[in-house]
């Protein structure tokens, strides 16, 4: 008897792990495909917000105007060299 409950157990747990996984693909299908849906219909709109924005960057490259927040720099600071090994885990 406890082994057929172990045995129930297990294909419902496997039953629940495949209708996760099942849920998820198809969410994010149906995400992908109402996405591309918005792209496909607002392609003028997308089209003229890019571009406007590419003038922008262009005109702040060139100093016609300043965008404070475009001229900040962050940096990582690093304060011991990493370890290099050559392991299972590194490219070498």
């Amino acid at each position: 008897m406890d082994q057929r409950r172990i045995l129930y157990k297990s294909v419902v747990n496997t039953l629940f792990f495949i209708l996760g996984f099942t849920v998820i693909f198809v969410l994010l299908g149906a995400g992908a495909s109402s996405l591309s849906r918005f792209l496909t219909r607002n392609t003028r709109l997308i089209t003229i917000i890019g571009g406007s924005i590419i003038i922008l960057l262009a005109f702040q490259i060139m100093g016609l105007f300043n965008i404070p927040f475009l001229n900040y720099e962050r940096k990582a600071r690093v304060r011991r060299k990493p370890r290099v090994s050559s392991g299972l885990f590194s490219s070498d």
